[in-house]
């Protein structure tokens, strides 16, 4: 009927009330676009004009660009493939692994050389990503399980 159309209406209020404000998509790819919204200028200089070509800093460039693919993966629903670049990047933060060196243990070693300040920067920097990345794989595994 057409009083069920009509926004006053009990039936359509509880119609608009149940439907969600954000789709799943939105839910899950929000993450990501926050994580790749990070202007350039937010990288120090120093750390933009340092041409490191030691393991961790080449897995961490490959991760960004691995990162950076994901956005066509979580449109086709690829939630392992997603997983696979966030669990290479989770342990690149925190585990030495092959490259011998984490970003946690390199903050480490700078904050012994005497360098607090660059060591703070880097730990900060760190978290912040860390909690980014938490939220994306927090995402992914909803939308695999629902």
């Amino acid at each position: 009927s057409l009083a069920a159309l009509h926004p006053a209406s009990p039936r359509h209020e509880s119609r608009a009330y149940r439907s969600p404000l954000f789709s799943r998509r939105s839910a899950v790819l929000a993450p990501l676009a926050t994580l790749l919204a990070l202007p350039l200028s937010a990288v120090p200089a120093s750390a933009r004009s340092y041409k490191g070509d030691d393991p961790l800093t080449l897995r961490l460039r490959q991760s960004r660009e691995e990162l950076a693919a994901c956005g066509p993966l979580l449109e086709q629903r690829r939630w392992d493939e997603v997983r696979k670049v966030t669990s290479v990047l989770l342990a690149a933060m925190t585990f030495k692994g092959y490259t011998g060196e984490s970003v946690k243990s390199r903050a480490a070693a700078w904050a012994a050389a005497g360098d607090a300040a660059r060591s703070s920067s880097l730990l900060s920097k760190r978290t912040a990503l860390m909690r980014r990345i938490s939220a994306l794989e927090n995402g992914v595994y909803a939308a695999q399980t629902n």
